[in-house]
């Protein structure tokens, strides 16, 4: 229509669906303003990435493990990837080990908890035949790792 529109809403799938540009407040301040697929997969501030979509930040002394400083960085779950502990991180890998808090079975997907560094983190994995048995079999208090691409690592603003 050549119209510009301005849709108010708290469903995030809509917004993250119909809209060419997003702006997220928060306590009345714009704290990004970016494309659906900006705002997702490169979050400013700790502030957007705890509040679109689901993702992990880590920071402190984690962070500092993690990557050599305290600045958070976040992680979206679905690009975390449940190893049994102890497994070999690969190349330009990053890996936290802690242990497993809870496993959600959300159908075609699971969601594994851990505690890893006083902080709770996330992996979202498709279940499939293949890794179904390493799902199924966690229980809270097991030693469990996760890994993710450097690539998939985002600063934040401290």
């Amino acid at each position: 229509l050549g119209i510009t529109f301005i849709y108010v809403t708290h469903d995030q799938s809509e917004a993250l669906s119909m809209s060419d540009r997003i702006a997220v407040f928060n306590k009345g301040r714009i704290e990004q303003i970016a494309s659906p697929r900006d705002l997702y997969h490169r979050p400013q501030t700790r502030f957007v990435a705890d509040f679109v979509g689901s993702s992990n930040v880590i920071d402190g002394a984690l962070a500092t493990t993690c990557n050599g400083t305290p600045q958070p960085f976040s992680v979206r779950q679905e690009n975390m990837t449940v190893l049994p502990a102890g497994a070999a991180a690969g190349t330009d890998l990053l890996q936290v080990t802690g242990e497993v808090v809870a496993v959600q079975f959300l159908g075609a997907t699971q969601r594994i908890e851990i505690s890893a560094g006083g902080q709770t983190l996330s992996a979202l994995q498709p279940v499939r035949e293949n890794n179904a048995t390493l799902f199924s079999d966690l229980e809270p208090g097991q030693p469990i790792a996760l890994q993710w691409a450097r690539q998939h690592m985002v600063m934040l603003d401290a």
